[in-house]
């Protein structure tokens, strides 16, 4: 089994296996219909908690222990 380079160098990374490396080249694909990683994560449902007001907006952080489903 050949790996192509996203998957190769995603598995690079420490605490990524070759099948969540596989899973996320094929998710991304080429990159270019996301901006930013923020996009691609706001994609996967990953984002900060908002605290905002009027023109304001506060951005707290994300919990490593996901979303609480009583919130």
């Amino acid at each position: 089994m050949s790996a192509k380079p996203a998957q190769q160098t995603l598995f690079r990374v420490p605490g990524v296996g070759i099948i969540t490396a596989s899973i996320i080249a094929a998710d991304i694909g080429d990159g270019k219909a996301y901006a930013s990683s923020r996009d691609y994560a706001a994609s996967l449902g990953v984002v900060p908690k908002q605290h905002s007001s009027g023109d304001k907006q506060v951005y707290l952080g994300v919990s490593k222990r996901g979303q609480s489903l009583h919130s």
